[in-house]
């Protein structure tokens, strides 16, 4: 059998407001475990509408969340500082605030890059920077 991706999603309805770190514990069908990066997510009003990315900045493994107003599709896009598109992806997102885990491409030099999530039309940018690795 060859292994595929899958996506998972879990709402946190007790969310409170303040500081919250995640981690996901991942088990693979082999039964060997392993464990995601940790991400801090902070909640307060101004936060509602802002796109996170962490750790900034990056190296291989990133994460972004996303807050969204309902379930849908939303597209993801990157950009170098030179304004080329690099990486666009699709991720079904639910109602609220999302976790999304993206990877670097080995071949995106260290620099400044910039991201966005569209989902109709809702449109949250922000910017990252890779570093050497």
């Amino acid at each position: 059998n060859i292994p595929t991706a899958t996506t998972d999603s879990y709402e946190d309805i007790n969310f409170p407001p303040g500081d919250n770190y995640y981690r996901l514990k991942i088990v693979e069908l082999s039964g060997s475990v392993r464990y995601s990066i940790i991400i801090k997510i902070s909640a307060s009003k101004n936060s509602i509408n802002k796109l996170f990315i962490a750790p900034n900045p990056i190296a291989d493994i990133f994460s972004l969340s996303y807050n969204a107003d309902s379930r849908g599709n939303a597209i993801i896009q990157i950009w170098d500082a030179n304004g080329r598109n690099i990486h666009t992806t699709k991720q079904i997102v639910s109602e609220g605030v999302n976790i999304i885990y993206l990877n670097a491409k080995p071949e995106w030099p260290s620099g400044l890059y910039y991201i966005s999530v569209q989902k109709g039309s809702q449109i949250l940018r922000s910017k990252f920077i890779k570093a050497k690795q």
